[in-house]
């Protein structure tokens, strides 16, 4: 009997080969759309999941501030994993990471290591590092003793066994290589090709709880340990180390902990190792999967539900025949679900050959491993054949239960209720695609509104060279930016430590003559006297700093946002008083400020401006900065790189345009706008397959219709109008039902940015426009079509 089945579905297939096509490439084409995103959301929810204590592994973060203003540190100072397994029973193990960059050379050669990190010897306690060589036990327990990865190894050594073999790091100090490990996963928060034993920092070594907290600090929890028991005794630990010094201050500090495997979406805290990405990205785009989806299954579903008419005198021939219920229902769900398995294999060809540019737009390295997600197949596999029983199952229990004898004396006729169905779907269809067109459209003019507004800054034609921080670079740098000074085609050259876009420093200054409890939490910029020139930043009060004048060097430029903070109209005699110690009551010395500079955005416009003090940097430069005259760059690129290799310097020579890593801040945006355009892009093809099947399925109903009105006079564009309305009033009430819930959506997603558009009617109104111009395309061609047919020929139809 199944035989018969499918030998019939496979014949009524063959003979409606239109229908065919556009039901199982839509719902293959929503199916693979959803998968793709299926192995996006997993590949996001399994960081860190790896190491084996992952569930008990968490880190440590200090919440710290004054004057109301509270700063989350994703560090904690350098005692803290020493204290922690002192004083609590429950932490089983801690360790620290610290992270930085490093010149490391072998012999004659010599490379720039964005990801060397330093760490306790206990890291491997903590963390599943896989060891290929070495011993994890004693691998980091002495100083200037270093861990690669297998690929780092292979880099400097080749073949040969690194262990035993010296490194020289910085240019100044040898390190000792003892152990190599496997790479750490892509799915890791952070990710080191070095990891140097922590007893190598003097600056480690410290017991400051209110100084540099910076040390990434991950806790081990013993079996059975409570976090919130653990959380509860910190405020007691906190008052009996730093207590008095925080009620003089009048400020906060406390401890958090964060879950490991939280980090990676839920954290966007001061200091990260990384950028992480956004638990709210994968509700987007999981919900974005399941519209699709839907698109496909209505789609689907309608166009069976629409075709199944056509077939109403072969099941009242059949029942003639003799043919029972069960058998013509088991007829139709065979034919749904064979066309739901067809689909469901095309989407996986579909998805394995659209995954490398998913993958390239999500900037993820994602698989479809048929074994590792045999899980989630199943799942597929499970969705696909319910849309093909509930698709099958409307016309099946329908047209199974009519009398045989209507129908073959032609007095059938389509149910208003299965009328009214379809357009319901077709009107969900177009409200989930204009949503989605609205969201591509917010998501692209915030981005268009972040690259447009003024920054209070020119980041145009500013070359960005990286230093070696060391003493002996120092010098040489000076020495670069002098002549470089000097070049026709450069505008103003300057060393800094910071610009915008990188991470700042974070410091407590006290106007002098306040009290301690009305310190402000400031960002520190630590710059020379070109720096304002060369980043064509303007002063609105006093002036910049002065190579003439030796005691800039602890003068400080505030930015406006501090200058309002402080409740200051002048920065006439104002000055701030630098205090620091373990008691944070030891007087450093006086800052006294020079200048104000207008508010610039040093930061994303997820972020308020915040308040900014800007230094003369000591000792050694991070950055030489070089604008170049416009249209000149690749002159001036020339140049520095002859320069470079005459100054000797320490460090390879690489460069970056300020622009481009400004635009950095915006990549998940911009990824998350290419991704919201893709799928939206797809949502409409598959309504649109929809639309086309209905509309031929509507202009076939109307054949004799339309020959009698061409008979009587009607005009092409009069017949076009006809069929193409009851159409476009769909779309139009799909716009006014999309409307108010994209509103809402975006709005919540737009609050993420302090300084972002306003969502006005435009954007709804032009979203409308392209479904409705998609949509009349769509039908058109049937309406034209059958416009232009010769009435004899419709007249005679059937």
């Amino acid at each position: 009997m199944l035989r018969n089945y499918l030998k019939i579905a496979l014949r009524n297939l063959s003979k409606h080969k239109g229908y065919a096509f556009i039901n199982v490439v839509g719902l293959a084409i929503g199916l693979a759309c959803c998968l793709l995103i299926t192995l996006y959301v997993k590949y996001e929810l399994g960081y860190d999941r790896y190491h084996e204590k992952a569930e008990r592994i968490y880190r440590l973060t200090t919440e710290a501030g004054i004057s109301g203003r509270i700063t989350h540190f994703s560090g904690a100072a350098s005692p803290m994993a020493a204290v922690m397994r002192a004083e609590f029973p429950e932490v089983e193990q801690a360790t620290r990471v610290w992270n930085g960059s490093e010149i490391v050379r072998v012999g004659d050669r010599r490379f720039k290591e964005d990801r060397y990190y330093w760490a306790d010897s206990t890291v491997f306690d903590v963390f599943s590092f896989v060891f290929v060589k070495g011993n994890a036990e004693t691998a980091l327990d002495r100083p200037y003793t270093v861990v690669l990865t297998q690929s780092t190894a292979r880099k400097y050594f080749g073949s040969e066994n690194p262990i035993g073999k010296v490194l020289r790091v910085g240019d100044v100090t040898d390190v000792t290589v003892t152990g190599v490990i496997e790479g750490m996963p892509d799915q890791s928060h952070f990710h080191a090709d070095f990891l140097a034993s922590m007893s190598s920092l003097p600056w480690a070594r410290g017991d400051e709880w209110l100084s540099n907290i910076n040390f990434k600090t991950y806790l081990v929890l013993r079996e059975g340990a409570s976090p919130e028991a653990l959380t509860a005794k910190f405020p007691e630990l906190i008052q009996r180390n730093v207590g008095d010094v925080m009620q003089q201050l009048g400020g906060i500090f406390r401890f958090e902990l964060q879950p490991l495997t939280q980090i990676h979406l839920h954290s966007d805290l001061e200091y990260e190792f990384e950028p992480n990405s956004d638990i709210s990205h994968v509700y987007i785009f999981s919900a974005v999967a399941l519209f699709i989806l839907l698109i496909a299954c209505i789609n689907f579903m309608n166009l069976a539900t629409a075709r199944s008419v056509d077939r109403a005198k072969e099941v009242g021939m059949r029942k003639v025949m003799g043919a029972q219920r069960g058998q013509l229902i088991r007829q139709f769900l065979t034919e749904a679900m064979l066309l739901a398995l067809v689909a469901f294999f095309l989407a996986l060809v579909l998805a394995e050959l659209v995954l490398p540019a998913f993958s390239h737009v999500a900037g993820r390295e994602l698989e479809l491993d048929l074994t590792e997600n045999g899980s989630a197949l199943a799942v597929f596999v499970g969705i696909t054949l319910l849309v093909g029983f509930l698709s099958g199952s409307y016309p099946a229990l329908f047209l199974s239960g009519f009398r045989p004898v209507l129908v073959l004396k032609g007095k059938f006729k389509t149910s208003m209720t299965g009328v009214a169905l379809r357009k319901g779907l077709v009107v969900t269809q177009f409200a989930i695609s204009i949503a989605l067109i609205v969201g591509t459209l917010v998501v692209q003019q915030q981005l268009d509104y972040a690259r447009s507004q003024q920054l209070g800054f020119n980041k145009e034609q500013v070359i960005v060279l990286r230093l070696l921080q060391n003493n002996a670079s120092s010098a040489r740098a000076q020495a670069l930016k002098a002549e470089v000074q000097r070049h026709p085609d450069v505008v103003s050259a300057s060393l800094a430590n910071h610009f915008p876009g990188t991470s700042l420093d974070d410091q407590i200054y006290f106007p002098e003559g306040r009290g301690m409890d009305e310190g402000i939490h400031i960002r520190i910029y630590r710059v020379d006297s070109d720096y304002l020139e060369t980043l064509g930043m303007e002063l609105v009060e006093g002036r910049a700093f002065s190579p003439a004048q030796p005691t800039d060097s602890s003068a400080v430029i505030l930015n406006q946002t501090a200058m309002e903070m402080l409740g200051w109209d002048s920065i006439k005699d104002k000055a701030f008083v630098e205090l620091g110690g373990p008691s944070m009551k030891d007087a450093r010395r006086t800052l006294p400020v020079i200048g104000a500079v207008e508010d610039f955005h040093f930061e994303s416009f997820h972020h308020d401006i915040r308040p900014l003090a800007i230094r003369i940097a000591e000792g050694q430069p991070g950055y030489l900065l070089v604008r170049a005259r416009a249209g000149r760059a690749q002159e001036v690129l020339a140049f520095l790189r002859e320069k470079w290799e005459v100054a000797a310097l320490a460090s390879p020579f690489e460069y970056s345009f300020l622009d481009e890593r400004f635009d950095e801040l915006y990549r998940a945006d911009e990824r998350l706008g290419r991704i919201f355009g893709g799928f939206a892009a797809l949502a409409i093809i598959i309504a649109c397959l929809g639309l086309f099947g209905l509309a031929t399925f509507a202009v076939e109903q109307r054949t004799k219709e339309i020959g009698i009105r061409k008979v009587l006079g009607a005009s092409v564009p009069g017949i076009v109008a006809l069929l193409s309305k009851d159409f476009l009033k769909l779309v139009l009430l799909a716009l006014v039902i999309a409307s108010p819930a994209a509103y809402f959506l975006m709005n919540r997603w737009l609050e993420d940015f302090a300084y972002r558009i306003e969502i006005g009617p435009g954007i709804f109104l032009l979203a409308g426009a392209a479904a409705l111009l998609i949509a009349l395309a769509t039908v058109s061609y049937q309406a034209i079509k059958a416009a232009l047919s010769d009435p004899v020929k419709s007249l005679r139809y059937e």
